[in-house]
């Protein structure tokens, strides 16, 4: 019998230790470590920089494929004129009348002017994807072109909420009908 209760003891106290020990270890383990900004901020930068690569090779091979000859700007928007107009170029400031279709890169077409009817803004005061504006400031009064918007240049990381998805790449065809 008083081996049984020796036994029990140390039974209890070999647990009690064990708890111990163990719980000591989960809170050292638990402890939250510094948080190294700039080595997080490094790692976003190489992930978004292989997420802009991936979208210019996607914008690149369907230039390719269909054998556009287009203009890139340093912002990485592309464009090309379509069919050429004669009258005054585009400026800052001036209230612009486009007909537009705008489509995925997989061609589908998901907005255009014969169902939502012309789009009218003035250019630099915001209002429009930044990467549309920016190309009908290449263009003059008449001009046909054709814009390929990267995400960046078109509706972000998030899409405009109804069709276009987030991180989407747009082709504009747009044909500036009217400056004043």
């Amino acid at each position: 019998m008083q081996f049984s209760y020796n036994l029990s003891k140390v039974i209890i106290y070999t647990l009690f230790v064990l708890f111990f020990v163990a719980c000591k270890d989960d809170t050292v383990k638990n402890k939250q470590q510094p948080v190294n900004l700039a080595e997080i901020e490094e790692q976003m930068l190489k992930v978004n920089t292989q997420l802009v690569a991936i979208e210019d090779e996607s914008i690149n091979k369907l230039i390719e494929s269909k054998a556009w000859k287009m203009e890139e700007t340093g912002t990485g928007l592309r464009w090309m004129i379509i069919e050429k107009g004669n009258g005054e170029k585009a400026q800052i400031g001036k209230i612009v009348s486009l007909e537009y279709k705008v489509y995925l890169l997989s061609g589908q077409l998901i907005y255009s002017s014969e169902n939502t009817g012309l789009k009218i803004f003035e250019l630099g005061h915001g209002g429009v994807e930044t990467g549309l504006e920016e190309g009908i400031l290449f263009l003059k009064l008449g001009d046909k072109a054709r814009f390929i918007l990267p995400s960046h240049l078109a509706y972000g990381l998030q899409g405009d909420g109804q069709l276009i998805p987030a991180k989407a790449s747009l082709i504009y065809e747009v044909k500036l009908i009217d400056l004043k």
